[in-house]
């Protein structure tokens, strides 16, 4: 489970959300993946404050088993079906969350799964809100992937950039079904059926994100616990940044509190290359870094601007990027420990 310092933190930038949600319904598809479980987590953690939690999940088994040892699991209602079904709920429902999508990489399953979790499930999920007394708010995970792959470092990536791409393509089916699902949240906000938001995340770090996958810091993270070099299969001269999940969260919380339905971009502006990255971990543990400079190709950038997260919603980044990696490895560390 997330640490007390992580519960803490999310807690005290999350005020008045914990306390507008404490007697509401909140429903959430997803809820078994990295934000999910965070999200999931992180309101369990508000104590008598919890809202009543509704996880629509394809394995009933697999959500209860993350959330063993949590205090107040036992109250959580799972609905055991794919998002892109009728839904049918005997209550009322005052928040989605729609985090149900698979993550925007080659393994990914086939373009219908995606497009089925994406957008038919939004559908499915508007046709339940559109059943309700009020408009539900509506959370949308989007991404950063909808403004483009191989954005070049001199770009400013605004909620307002728009960039060309070849939908058509089966890679690039994700990024399309985040901008149709956004378009189509747009378009349910201005007829009143729910208040929705569309969250464009980036790239995080913390406790639960896949060590064993296609993210970087991920792969530098599992060296570091294992206490392995690093090996950099690239130059490591494309752009990132990293917000740490516990951050991530109370933002996701401050913008569903709100009233603002606009898109906003969530993650990090403090941009480092992935060599630098990997520098840094093995810095923290105390690792070589192996580096293959064979790969000569033109840097990229997925780094946001969140001038609009911080002028419109007040937020910033509460965890500088040294602290987020020493609070992942120290949460591997002590995992390890209890098993």
């Amino acid at each position: 489970m997330i640490s007390e310092r992580d519960a803490e933190q999310i807690s005290t930038y999350s005020t008045q959300f914990i306390e507008s949600a404490q007697d509401q319904t909140v429903m959430i598809t997803g809820g078994t993946g990295f934000v999910g479980r965070w999200l999931v987590e992180s309101l369990l953690r508000c104590g008598e404050q919890s809202p009543r939690l509704i996880l629509v999940v394809r394995s009933k088994t697999k959500a209860q088993s993350q959330l063993q040892g949590i205090k107040g699991a036992e109250k959580v209602k799972y609905v055991e079906q794919d998002v892109s079904n009728k839904l049918k709920i005997d209550e009322p429902v005052h928040q989605i969350w729609h985090l149900a999508t698979s993550s925007a990489v080659p393994s990914t399953p086939s373009s219908s799964h995606i497009i089925d979790s994406s957008i038919r499930g939004t559908f499915r999920l508007l046709d339940l809100a559109a059943g309700q007394t009020e408009p539900p708010k509506f959370m949308h995970t989007s991404s950063g992937a909808v403004y483009g792959r191989g954005l070049k470092p001199g770009l400013e990536i605004t909620e307002d950039l728009r960039v060309a791409n070849d939908w058509l393509k089966d890679a690039e089916v994700y990024d399309a079904s985040k901008r149709a699902t956004e378009m189509i949240l747009k378009e349910a906000t201005k007829d009143g059926v729910v208040s929705a938001k569309n969250a464009r995340l980036f790239a995080f770090v913390g406790p639960y994100l896949p060590i064993d996958s296609h993210f970087a810091i991920g792969n530098f993270v599992r060296a570091a616990i294992e206490s392995k070099p690093i090996t950099l299969t690239s130059s490591g001269v494309d752009f990132r940044s990293y917000l740490y999940a516990a951050d991530l969260i109370s933002w996701l919380f401050a913008y569903m509190h709100s009233d603002y339905t606009e898109p906003l971009n969530v993650g990090s502006d403090q941009s480092i290359s992935i060599r630098e990255c990997a520098e840094l971990v093995a810095s923290i543990a105390k690792l070589d870094v192996k580096i293959d400079l064979g790969d000569t190709h033109e840097p990229t950038k997925y780094v946001p601007n969140i001038d609009r997260a911080r002028n419109v919603l007040g937020l910033d980044v509460y965890t500088d990027l040294k602290d987020s990696i020493e609070r992942t490895i120290e949460w591997h560390h002590a995992q390890s420990n209890v098993k």
